[in-house]
């Protein structure tokens, strides 16, 4: 009989016993195992924006909305996440192209895993001042949307783009 367990990351390295019992447990051991569970592949598992009250976005942002974002990584507690946000100017998609797409923050942002669920949150604020740099794009039309998307990178994982969300070319005066 092959058994597999999988465990959260607060989990790994520690020694663990697992026990099987009808009703209540007779001993500690045998018949338990004893495991202690290993990290798997390193992998960002997914990037997701959210509103300020971290519900899912039903409306497309406008500049001066804080949004909030989540990564969700896999075996990578306590190593750093290297995170930049980029506009897409490019008509079609074919993935990160620094050399056609615009860099809004210049340089890289750097993000600890430190949530025992594999989790890195933080806001962002759409600046209105990127409006000025996504309008350099051939594509950006005055009144139209921009799409930007996060890059994350992490030591030994794979680097993964986010869903390309799109803000309103439209600014509000404050957070609704």
């Amino acid at each position: 009989i092959l058994l597999f367990f999988f465990f959260s990351e607060q989990w790994y390295v520690k020694k663990l016993l697992i026990e099987a019992y009808l009703n209540s447990a007779e001993m500690k051991a045998p018949p338990g195992i004893i495991v202690m569970p290993v990290t798997g592949k390193r992998k960002i598992d997914g990037i997701g924006f959210f509103d300020s009250n971290w519900n899912p976005l039903s409306q497309t942002p406008k500049y001066g909305q804080t949004l909030n974002i989540r990564i969700n990584t896999i075996s990578m507690l306590g190593e750093t996440l290297r995170v930049s946000l980029w506009e897409r100017d490019t008509f079609s998609d074919t993935g990160h192209d620094p050399t056609e797409n615009t860099n809004i923050w210049g340089s890289e942002r750097t993000f600890k895993v430190q949530n025992p669920n594999g989790r890195v949150e933080f806001p962002l604020r759409l600046d209105p001042a990127w409006a000025i740099l996504a309008d350099k794009g051939m594509w950006d039309v005055e009144g139209s949307e921009h799409e930007f998307y996060l890059l994350v990178k992490g030591a030994g994982a794979q680097t993964k783009y986010s869903v390309q969300r799109s803000v309103k070319n439209e600014e509000i005066a404050s957070q609704p």
